[in-house]
């Protein structure tokens, strides 16, 4: 298959005949979904055969006149050249996604993938190959978070959210070092007799520009980046630290709730959260 370098030139060749002819031409970035978690499970070689097949299904599904690179990872992009409507591009991402509806036989185990699709097309997304590329690539996080297995085109607005998503990762890196989260603590009552039974931790990110924001507008974010094992330690450590300040002042609630991703392998245990210690006993961790 096309390297990424060929793939580029492939693309600025695809430009200068819809220039020529007044046509168009469209970009197709295509990403597995979730195949972070066939790796993780089965193995690289698993993954390798998965990616071998996917290129196959792919090539069976274009038309000669077009090209189709993998670019990284489990990432792949399809040129279509000289395409008169728009319909026709509908029509291949559409079939390309149904080439994954079938199961991939990988060493006597089926499992099943889906794709997301970003699509930008020459002239109206772009005239250059690393906008088209970009463009396409945006459109389909944007797919993604439609609930994969989906397509989607791009549009202007996509670029702002890019811009407004990068500015608020850059903001989440500095976050924990400038002592912007605070945890809220959220009882949990037993409703026969009122008795406190519980507590919550709930973060949250007291945002310098804009006030106090909820879990749901930077946890997605922080999942993606990377960040979300930082803050799951830090949360799960002042969640103990409370713990312990309440245990000095006689309070003692029966467990603390906390809902943290730290990133560990399926085999992992306990002793890997070496930060705490007494008096912070194991079944406050529930």
């Amino acid at each position: 298959m096309p390297n990424r370098l060929l793939f580029v030139d492939r693309l600025q060749q695809a430009i200068f005949k819809a220039k020529r002819n007044n046509s168009m031409c469209a970009l197709l970035f295509i990403d597995l979904d979730r195949f972070k978690q066939i790796n993780d499970s089965f193995g690289h070689p698993t993954g390798d055969l998965i990616l071998k097949d996917t290129a196959k299904r792919l090539h069976s599904m274009i038309r000669e006149v077009d090209t189709i690179a993998r670019i990284g990872g489990d990432e792949f992009t399809v040129i279509l050249d000289q395409i008169v409507k728009t319909q026709d591009i509908v029509k291949i991402a559409e079939k390309l996604l149904d080439s994954f509806s079938h199961g991939f036989m990988i060493l006597d185990k089926e499992l099943f993938l889906t794709s997301s699709i970003g699509i930008s097309i020459f002239p109206q997304d772009g005239d250059d190959p690393n906008i088209l590329i970009r463009n396409a690539d945006s459109a389909m996080y944007k797919a993604k978070q439609m609930g994969r297995n989906a397509y989607s085109f791009y549009t202007t607005e996509m670029t702002e959210l890019a811009i407004d998503r990068l500015m608020m990762e850059n903001s989440l890196r500095k976050a924990l070092e400038m002592d912007q989260m605070v945890v809220h603590y959220q009882p949990q009552v037993d409703i026969r007799n009122g008795r406190i039974i519980g507590i919550e931790a709930l973060i949250r990110w007291q945002h310098p520009e804009l006030g106090l924001l909820p879990p749901a507008r930077f946890i997605p974010l922080a999942e993606e980046s990377g960040l979300i094992r930082p803050i799951g330690e830090w949360i799960l450590r002042q969640a103990c630290q409370q713990a312990a300040k309440w245990r000095t002042k006689g309070l003692s609630p029966e467990r603390i709730s906390v809902n943290c991703n730290l990133g560990f392998e399926p085999r992992a245990d306990l002793s890997q959260l070496q930060f705490i210690s007494e008096p912070i006993e194991q079944r406050t961790l529930h």
